[in-house]
């Protein structure tokens, strides 16, 4: 039997360090945006929840003053990439004057970042929006891609953070399951509090609501807007849950860059799907949006309505 050509075990390593993209902390790039081009090559290669990998990627993707300053790391820094990753933050998320006084401001972000971890692949991600004309691609996330890892994934975040009611993340609910007491509303509809939750359907992970009380429908769990029409579930769901005080809400077009919290993605689109919420007859209706959209989605008395006017869930 003829072996392997061994120059094709070089193959993936040469393309990797074939990306031409470099970080020298002066020009140009961001520092998130270098952070965000680590985490799609680790996506890329099956490598996005081994933290060890993309640590030790990014620094052959710096150069210049960015290089020196890494090198002057202690190695338990250089090792690891939660470590490595807040010492960025820190070097180059702000002015000069910042990075030495340590301000409350800086000291704010931090608390936030240890209230809610940003390097733990089972919470939401911080999805970076520039402006909203610049699409994001769900499969840049690191998304489920079938039913069964989506609900493994859900029950090892649900056992993990259930005794949590500050970080914000999507906890399972189970057909037998009460709904959390810390949900965090994203809508009102006549005095009753409205949830956004996600589901698994047809291929993609899709948006909807949940209501607290108020229903006649009492065998129905969620409501999703799917294809024209606002389609009851009963079956299992994430709803978001945590501390309302970590996130907030956002007119996309008028706004600066910001963070949009992880809502899903379906197999129609390429797009990242994002929580919108909705004026409608009074109401706010939590509903859905592809990232970069003219329009939202949202159910409203079993029909599914498109709306231009939306705001977007993000982190405070």
């Amino acid at each position: 039997m003829r072996g392997s050509d061994p120059s094709s075990h070089n193959t993936q390593s040469e393309d990797i360090l074939a990306e031409e993209f470099e970080f020298d902390g002066a020009d140009g790039m961001s520092y998130q945006e270098f952070l965000q081009r680590i985490r799609r090559i680790a996506f890329r290669e099956g490598k996005s929840r081994d933290s060890a990998w993309m640590v030790d990627l990014a620094p052959l993707h710096l150069s210049g003053d960015a290089l020196t300053w890494y090198e002057s790391l202690e190695a338990d820094v250089q090792e690891d990439w939660h470590l490595f990753r807040k010492a960025m933050a820190r070097q180059y998320g702000g002015n000069a004057e910042t990075k030495a006084d340590d301000t409350t401001e800086d000291a704010t972000s931090d608390e936030r970042h240890e209230s809610n971890p940003t390097d733990d692949p089972l919470l939401p991600a911080r999805i970076e929006i520039i402006n909203w004309t610049a699409r994001i691609l769900a499969s840049n996330l690191r998304l489920p891609k079938s039913e069964g890892q989506w609900l493994d994934e859900a029950r090892e975040r649900k056992a993990k953070y259930s005794g949590n009611n500050e970080v914000v993340h999507w906890r399972l609910v189970e057909t037998w399951d009460p709904i959390p007491k810390n949900a965090i509303p994203t809508g009102n509809e006549n005095g009753n509090k409205l949830f956004s939750v996600r589901i698994w359907k047809e291929g993609g992970l899709t948006l909807g609501k949940q209501v607290r009380g108020g229903l006649f429908w009492t065998n129905t769990r969620a409501w999703i807007p799917w294809w024209g029409r606002e389609v009851p579930w009963g079956g299992p769901f994430e709803i978001l849950v945590g501390n309302p005080s970590a996130v907030r809400w956002i007119s996309p077009r008028d706004a600066d860059r910001f963070y949009a919290v992880e809502g899903g993605f379906e197999a129609s689109s390429p797009h990242a799907l994002l929580i919108a919420q909705f004026k409608h007859v009074g109401q706010l209706e939590p509903g859905k949006v592809f990232s970069g959209d003219g329009q939202g989605h949202f159910g409203w008395w079993l029909f599914e309505f498109h709306n231009h006017d939306f705001r977007v869930l993000a982190w405070a």
